[in-house]
């Protein structure tokens, strides 16, 4: 992590079950000190910890909830439909079929075609005069 003893580490995919994790801090041996033997432990430590396996949460209540789908169906301007009534589905399906005609005005001054008519006489004008010699 950047700061002296501390340490961190991530360990993925351990089967559930308990663990204990150990650490010990090894004692170093100076040249001039003698009273340290050199397998002493400065310091020792352990802590549990138990690793479940996640439970898939869509897998925990797979019964149909009916209330729950017909609530969803109204909030969504859908319809609810029974594996019974799957017949009638496809005559629902063409009942909700809609065309609307929509009418687009365009008015033709502001048409880019109309632009580049209106440039190319203006510029065609212009090169006649200059070539006749009238600019």
């Amino acid at each position: 992590v950047g700061t002296g003893g501390l340490y961190r580490s991530a360990i993925a995919d351990l089967p559930a079950g308990e663990y204990t994790l150990q650490l010990e801090v090894p004692a170093l041996a100076q040249s001039g000190d003698r009273r340290q033997d050199a397998g002493a432990t400065l310091s020792k430590a352990a802590a549990s910890f138990v690793v479940r396996k996640r439970p898939m949460l869509e897998m925990l209540d797979t019964a149909m909830n009916e209330e729950l789908l017909k609530q969803m169906a109204g909030m969504t301007g859908g319809k609810y439909n029974r594996l019974a009534d799957a017949h009638k589905l496809a005559d629902e399906l063409k009942s909700l079929e809609h065309r609307e005609r929509v009418a687009r005005e365009i008015e033709l001054w502001d048409s880019p075609w109309w632009f580049a008519l209106f440039a190319a006489l203006i510029i065609t004008e212009w090169a006649v005069r200059k070539w006749k010699g009238l600019v």
